[in-house]
């Protein structure tokens, strides 16, 4: 053998590859190292400089197409034990990747498929889920990291997968099952305030689809037995959530197209009337200081001495015996005289108008609005009344 370093050449090297993977060598090989400890065994890691340095060497090489097919040939059937699992996993706690690595790692990863979990792997990852729930950093993180991203529309073979053989996905019984315990004694935590408003902005200007009969046949059925809260039987609503659901739509008015929709909605229903006990406790709701329009009991109040037969039907007379706002005549039954500034002692005859028992009715709200009215109704009625005077002079 000459002096200096001596180096295989590329025939010695493929031929000693060769012996070395017959099925017969390795098996030799592999029972002449049992029982041999292996020389790194008990040793340290690395240490930051070492491994600083392997990096720095391996910077800019790649392994060749060959090498990752030997590599990967090398590593199949191979599993890690439970215990070397573990060991990995904890190594990985608190580990954060940078963006240059997550980058990297996307772009390996794109244009490649991943394989099918097998149903033991769905198994184990149900598993470990059980009873995890995320931090509220974590679902900031994911909050955040999904903003702004729409999700990629179904594959065809997607859409295939998720239909059913009527076209239409169902889930099983089992399935709807399995949901049903999961969620049994859980309760859903209140929306907050910003997400009550995210739900409500994404729902604008959509329509929900009408459910089928089928939909409503089983909607209708699950409902049977059960009661709900109505005014025959109170059910679970206590009188505090009673009073936050009065509280809460304090203020609101349904818009002009949501009361159109209403309306038509109502439409060739027939509504059972109400019993003598339900109109018993409305009119007791809405008597006295109860009513909305309360004013402090003036009504009650007596009127002055003028106010006589003979002044009601000269009023009457003075407006031909006609409403003054909807122009109906009077019937069998007489025409009301309303005060204009509903005080009851000014009996004025310039502060005295005929108006119908319905109308009389409607102007006991917003009395500054029918006062300035009326008001100026009677100047044109007089204004009318002299130019009739003077053309007839």
């Amino acid at each position: 053998m000459p002096s200096g370093v001596y180096v295989r050449t590329k025939e010695h090297r493929e031929i000693l590859s060769k012996a070395l993977n017959r099925p017969e060598v390795k098996a030799k090989i592999s029972e002449s190292l049992k029982g041999n400890i292996p020389w790194n065994k008990g040793l340290t890691n690395c240490s930051e400089e070492a491994r600083r340095n392997m990096s720095e060497a391996h910077k800019g090489k790649k392994a060749s197409e060959e090498t990752k097919r030997k590599m990967g040939e090398s590593q199949k059937g191979r599993k890690h034990s439970e215990k070397s699992k573990r060991k990995m996993g904890e190594s990985q706690k608190g580990r954060k990747n940078s963006e240059e690595a997550k980058r990297k790692m996307s772009e390996a990863h794109k244009g490649k498929k991943r394989e099918p979990f097998s149903e033991e792997t769905k198994r184990k990852m149900s598993e470990a889920h059980k009873g995890y729930k995320p931090s509220e950093e974590a679902r900031r993180n994911m909050s955040e990291a999904q903003k702004g991203k729409k999700m990629p529309p179904f594959s065809e073979q997607h859409k295939r997968n998720m239909k059913g053989h009527s076209g239409v996905y169902v889930r099983t019984a089992e399935h709807n099952r399995k949901n049903s315990e999961s969620q049994k004694g859980k309760k859903r935590p209140p929306f907050s305030e910003e997400w009550k408003r995210k739900i409500s902005e994404a729902k604008k200007g959509k329509k929900r689809s009408p459910h089928s009969e089928e939909t409503k046949r089983k909607m209708s059925g699950s409902h049977k037995g059960k009661k709900y809260p109505n005014r025959k039987n109170p059910g679970p609503c206590t009188e505090e959530t009673r009073r936050k659901m009065s509280e809460s739509r304090k203020g609101k008015k349904s818009s002009e197209e949501a009361r159109r929709n209403m309306s038509k909605a109502r439409k060739g229903k027939k509504y059972k009337p109400l019993s003598e006990e339900t109109k018993r406790k409305m009119s007791e709701a809405s008597r006295g200081e109860k009513a909305s329009n309360w004013q402090g009991g003036i009504s009650y109040e007596p009127y002055s001495i003028d106010w006589t037969r003979t002044l009601r039907r000269s009023i009457r007379e003075r407006d031909h015996y006609t409403c003054q706002f909807c122009g109906a005549l009077q019937s069998d039954i007489a025409l009301d005289v309303h005060h204009i500034d509903y005080n009851k002692k000014n009996c004025n005859p310039t502060n005295l108008i005929t108006l119908c028992h319905s109308c009389n009715a409607k102007v006991n709200y917003k009395r500054e609005n029918w006062t300035k009215y009326f008001k100026g109704r009677l100047e044109i009625m007089n204004d009318r009344e002299n130019l009739f005077y003077e053309t007839i002079g």
